[in-house]
């Protein structure tokens, strides 16, 4: 009998977070790397992350590219590691894949990537979000964004 075999990274899970979990398990291995290294683990992370936004949502390039100020050959070169990224990219990645939320969340990653000590509750991202984008994060009390600072919510993953 003859079975099949997906590795995670190419498995499609039913919720972007958790078809993001291999970038972010990443990041999370490596935190106790150099700065010089953590720069290149990123330099590679953050193309791969735009695949994965892009991919999930079942898009082609030409896709993305339609209504942004970029090609289908520089989004590939992007996704590829060949063309650095600018924030205009990542915006139209962005907009194109309904990735803000994922966006901030990566963002959020990448800081704590660089800066372990540093973390930040979902209260704080919760806030964020409705101000940017008037989307409420399910499993939030929206009355504690007025609680002092001191209160720290955990992360489901």
């Amino acid at each position: 009998m003859d079975q099949e075999v997906t590795e995670i990274a190419n498995f499609k899970f039913n919720s972007l977070r958790k078809y993001m979990h291999p970038i972010y398990s990443r990041l999370n291995r490596n935190l106790h790397e150099s700065h010089k290294r953590k720069k290149e683990i990123l330099h590679d992370t953050v193309p791969d992350f735009y695949r994965r936004l892009r991919t999930y949502r079942g898009l082609s390039l030409d896709e993305v590219a339609h209504g942004s100020a970029f090609s289908a050959e520089e989004l590939g070169a992007f996704e590829t590691k060949r063309l650095p990224p600018t924030f205009a990219m990542e915006m139209a990645y962005c907009k194109a894949c309904g990735g803000h939320m994922e966006f901030e969340f990566f963002a959020q990653q990448v800081h704590e990537f660089f800066h372990p000590t540093v973390k930040t509750s979902k209260l704080e991202v919760a806030e964020s979000a409705l101000k940017q984008w008037g989307v409420m994060i399910p499993g939030v009390d929206y009355q504690d964004l007025h609680a002092t600072k001191g209160k720290i919510l955990d992360f489901v993953r």
